[in-house]
């Protein structure tokens, strides 16, 4: 979901926002598409480079959607990294959108989780009614491709051959002389005028 797609349906999402801040007390929220390009951001983002969090969040998020299928999964619900002083929770809304988190120490980690969850529902409705008054498709990123590994069998390709006409050039030019081969183990300083 882009900026642009969104139009007048921000500012419901910027409400949304910022009740989350006020019923699970974190320090800010920020909202960017799959890629990392921030939608929008509420609470206190001014110490932070939040356009750098989304976009790392966004690489994190996607690798770990590839652990998960690696392990058979189709994704992780979310990522949750623990500082000494701050938090970090990172969700997505479906395939539409990627939610940041981020929250002291004194917050409740339970809180956060069931607040997030319930806000996540809410925009999830308000993606959807965007998508169907647009006419935009969405489509499930696949990062990996599912497989059953135990099925996987090893590749049986043979080595390919050197192709004919290089094997007959190197002989034309050992026949000639064209080509120089030097010993380099006993290489002196007065051959290196023979080299170029």
């Amino acid at each position: 979901m882009k900026l642009s797609q969104i139009g007048n349906k921000i500012d419901p999402i910027n409400e949304i926002l910022e009740n989350f801040l006020d019923d699970a007390g974190v320090t800010c929220a920020i909202l960017c598409d799959m890629g990392g390009e921030i939608l929008t951001t509420k609470g206190d983002i001014s110490t932070l480079d939040f356009t750098n969090i989304a976009a790392m969040a966004a690489g994190s998020y996607a690798t770990t959607k590839g652990i998960a299928n690696l392990l058979g999964q189709s994704e992780f619900s979310l990522l949750f990294h623990q500082g000494t002083k701050n938090n970090i929770l990172i969700s997505s809304v479906e395939n539409f959108a990627i939610f940041i988190i981020l929250f002291d120490a004194n917050t409740i980690l339970g809180v956060v989780k069931q607040k997030s969850q319930e806000m996540k529902e809410t925009l999830k409705i308000i993606f959807e009614e965007i998508v169907k008054g647009k006419g935009i498709v969405i489509k499930k990123a696949k990062v990996f491709e599912e497989r059953d590994l135990d099925k996987v069998k090893p590749s049986k390709k043979k080595p390919k051959p050197a192709k004919k006409e290089k094997i007959e050039k190197e002989e034309a030019e050992e026949k000639d002389g064209s080509s120089k081969k030097f010993d380099f183990d006993s290489l002196m300083i007065d051959d290196l005028d023979d080299i170029f």
